[in-house]
């Protein structure tokens, strides 16, 4: 049966709450993106080749892995992969290790009157990675509570996404609720918040390597293996360094670190041409900006993004001076026209765990980069057919 990509406004409004959606006016599109079943098979075929890549011991090399905890660690959830599509197939443009958008797509797709037994299975698939990162670092107990921790999340603009996981995750058993990373504490015996413990972490914070001065205990805590962090910042630095993107579109640097050419081709194939950026290519780099997308190393949300074609020469030398990365453009696509709205450019996001992708998410905008801004944009559904 053919599924609607337009969520039903009122729906979103039930589900969600109607003051969490009047304060994000264009966090759902109107309508979503439908692609052909081709697109499919290649993007959960590259998945499952890199994340045979990306855990190969002669490539965890090559990233320079930090050095992981005592005891046994979750490898990550809600990783993501991005993708501009064109003729030529998707090509990936960036991993998220923390990525949102999970839950609240799934909201659209009850929205949109999905069946309901396929929008609650994706609902449990989502909750079930935790399971795994529970089991992957060494508990033999089962879970029984989390907390998801970002700085002033009640202010984030996917505050509605933790509200929902919260919702959820109590539906199913768990102990669960939001906290601000300034409240979390640890001691011997694991996370707390006030008075309550927690088994897991679910760190949406961005300070991705538990870098910050008030993350310190928690760090140490971490490496002591006193915690579950989940993603934490092996997680980080094996999947979404942006510069791990100049090792994975290089063929032959794939093979010097241990793999086998055929997988090197199937990764390199579909990740655009990404270069460091360094000071003293940076004439270079200004001739042939038009043909670049520039990105800070470390960056997340678009912030410090810019299409070479629409950069300003300040801009640019803010590029030069920072740690950025060079990716060979490829355009984002654009949807159709709806009855409402014009025509949008658009993304593919793909949820993975250890290659397996479990949901798909587009986002529609308009500007140089996604947005979550753009009348008639937003985070939209994913439907493919023959």
């Amino acid at each position: 049966m053919k599924r609607s990509t337009h969520p039903d406004p009122a729906r979103l409004r039930d589900l969600l709450g109607a003051s969490a959606l009047d304060a994000r006016p264009h966090l759902f599109a109107d309508a979503g993106i439908t692609l052909p079943r081709a697109v499919e098979a290649e993007v959960v075929s590259f998945a499952r080749a890199l994340d045979e890549a990306l855990h190969a011991p002669g490539i965890e090399r090559a990233l320079a892995l930090p050095e992981p905890p005592q005891s046994p660690r979750a490898d990550g959830v809600c990783i993501a992969l991005d993708f501009h599509v064109d003729a030529a197939g998707p090509h990936l443009i960036e991993i998220n290790s923390n990525a949102g958008g999970w839950l609240l797509v799934l909201a659209a797709a009850r929205a949109a009157s999905w069946p309901e037994s396929e929008v609650a299975a994706a609902e449990a698939a989502f909750l079930g990675q935790f399971d795994v990162a529970w089991a992957e670092a060494g508990r033999a107990t089962a879970l029984e509570s989390i907390v998801v921790v970002d700085r002033e999340p009640g202010a984030q603009f996917l505050a509605p996404e933790f509200e929902r996981f919260v919702s959820l995750a109590r539906a199913r058993g768990l102990r669960a609720r939001i906290a601000d990373t300034t409240a979390l504490k640890v001691d011997a015996s694991g996370a707390w918040v006030d008075n309550e413990r927690f088994d897991l972490v679910y760190w949406r914070d961005t300070d991705f390597e538990l870098a910050s001065p008030d993350c310190a205990s928690l760090r140490a805590a971490w490496l002591e293996g006193r915690i579950v962090l989940s993603p934490d910042p092996v997680t980080f630095a094996r999947y979404a360094r942006k510069t791990n993107l100049t090792l994975l579109c290089d063929a032959a640097r794939l093979q010097a670190a241990g793999l086998s050419p055929a997988l090197a081709s199937a990764i390199s194939a579909r990740v655009p041409e990404t270069r460091v950026v360094r000071p003293e290519d940076a004439d270079t780099f200004w001739a042939t900006r038009a043909e670049w997308f520039f990105k800070p190393s470390a960056g997340f949300g678009s912030r410090g993004a810019y299409r070479g074609d629409k950069i300003t020469r300040r801009a640019f030398a803010d590029v030069v001076a920072g740690h950025s990365v060079a990716q060979r453009l490829v355009s984002p696509p654009r949807r159709e026209a709806t009855d409402a709205h014009g025509s949008l450019k658009w993304d593919l996001r793909a949820f993975v765990q250890r290659g397996r992708v479990l949901a798909w998410m587009c986002r529609l905008y308009e500007g140089q980069t996604t947005n979550l801004r753009t009348p008639g944009g937003g985070i939209g559904l994913v439907t493919f057919e023959d």
